[in-house]
């Protein structure tokens, strides 16, 4: 399960937005995604995370993605807990199932998260 992060949160206006690093887990499974859960974004520098209470109105994208060539897509999930990360190859395979490639785990990368303030608790 890859682990996220806080960077920052942006002021309070509505939505509200959120940059999350993305730490991803040591293996991937092709097929299934590389799973996180927004309701366990670490803030270790007491930042003051957005309280969620429902799924973001938008996916969360990638606001910067520095993986050696590799790219991502967000599967979009059905409650703040089981959202994915699908990782691919430059020329648009998907990342074979083993141990996550040393280019991703040694990249960037950053997720926007917008929570609009009739879905914050």
């Amino acid at each position: 399960m890859a682990k996220l992060t806080l960077l920052a949160i942006s002021s309070k206006v509505n939505p509200e937005r959120m940059l999350v690093k993305v730490t991803p887990a040591a293996n991937y499974v092709q097929g299934t995604a590389d799973l996180f859960d927004m309701t366990q974004i670490a803030d270790p520098s007491n930042i003051g995370l957005i309280p969620m209470n429902a799924v973001p109105i938008l996916t969360p994208s990638p606001y910067n993605e520095n993986l050696g060539g590799n790219y991502t897509a967000i599967v979009r999930g059905t409650t703040l807990s089981n959202y994915g990360i699908r990782y691919y190859a430059a020329g648009g395979t998907e990342v074979a199932t083993g141990a996550m490639p040393a280019a991703i785990l040694a990249g960037e990368l950053t997720l926007d998260i917008l929570v609009p303030t009739d879905q914050q608790s």
